[in-house]
């Protein structure tokens, strides 16, 4: 049984269900591959290139890879629990402000990761530039010093998961979605202002009132708006997805026809707001004041 493959270029080729587990694999493309259901774990990976490769329903079980490149590449229901990813270059267009260039990280830019189980994975400084996170399984992986830079990671698990010194900065969703504990040891968006919401909500109301003529869609996916008092105000319409509204006065507030899948309502008071059309669970309505809200 051959145990080492090494410097072939596997690019582009269908590979799926193919068994790499337990070897050692060096300096070979796997670029374009369709490696969907292959079995990787507890493989060795050294100076690989996966750029747009498929590994969706793949196993990474415990596989180790250093020195590889992922960009581009699609990660969709994959198990990568236990595996690690280290020493892979980051290039100088896409460098992490503040990092020690002796200490390369891992890139993911472009991937696309959902659905995907990275539990006790070691991540250690991994890049992760305009990727697809959402609903990832990162419990109690090694995420220190990783940067995540506009990605989506909504319903993603980070459940004693090691996050000190991670950027999540320009990823929008990361208040609404990382536990409240990581606040302290994360870098988060800027919170959004209250002017700056108002003058929003403005420009949305000359949305509505023209038919999407003039003005500009609200659209607040993400952001933590926690405590906001806007009472009575008109977001019909507007993209509130995976929110963070706990303790926020939207009493009277017409949301009809808004997008509120995935926000958190705990104590949220919808007392008498208008709830016609709008996406939104019984689960989240039952944690907020909601009477006299209009539903329907």
């Amino acid at each position: 049984m051959v145990m080492e493959i090494a410097d072939q270029d596997l690019s582009g080729r269908w590979l799926q269900g193919v068994s790499f587990a337990g070897k050692t694999v060096k300096r070979v493309k796997f670029d374009g591959a369709d490696l969907r259901r292959c079995d990787l774990s507890h493989g060795q990976f050294f100076d690989c290139s996966f750029d747009k490769a498929d590994f969706e329903s793949a196993h990474l079980v415990r596989a180790l890879f250093e020195n590889c490149n992922f960009r581009n590449a699609k990660f969709v229901r994959t198990n990568a629990s236990e595996a690690t990813f280290r020493s892979a270059a980051l290039p100088s267009a896409r460098k992490a402000p503040g990092l020690d260039d002796s200490e390369p990280q891992v890139s993911f830019a472009g991937a696309t990761i959902e659905g995907s189980d990275f539990t006790n994975a070691n991540l250690n400084k991994v890049s992760l530039f305009n990727v697809k996170a959402n609903d990832v399984n990162f419990s109690g992986a090694d995420l220190r010093g990783s940067l995540f830079e506009e990605c989506s990671i909504a319903g993603s698990e980070f459940e004693k998961a090691r996050l000190d010194g991670a950027d999540f900065s320009q990823t929008r969703d990361a208040a609404a979605t990382l536990p409240g504990w990581a606040a302290s040891m994360v870098k988060l968006p800027q919170r959004l202002e209250l002017e700056d919401l108002l003058e929003m909500i403005q420009e949305h109301r000359q949305w509505i009132d023209s038919y999407g003529v003039e003005g500009v869609r609200l659209s607040l996916s993400g952001q933590d708006l926690s405590g906001i008092e806007i009472a009575g105000l008109d977001l019909s319409g507007a993209d509130l997805r995976h929110c963070r509204l706990d303790f926020a006065d939207l009493s009277g507030v017409r949301l009809v026809a808004s997008d509120l899948r995935g926000a958190s309502l705990v104590k949220t008071d919808l007392r008498n707001a208008d709830l016609r059309a709008a996406l939104i669970t019984e689960t989240a309505l039952s944690k907020a004041r909601v009477e006299g809200a209009r539903r329907g």
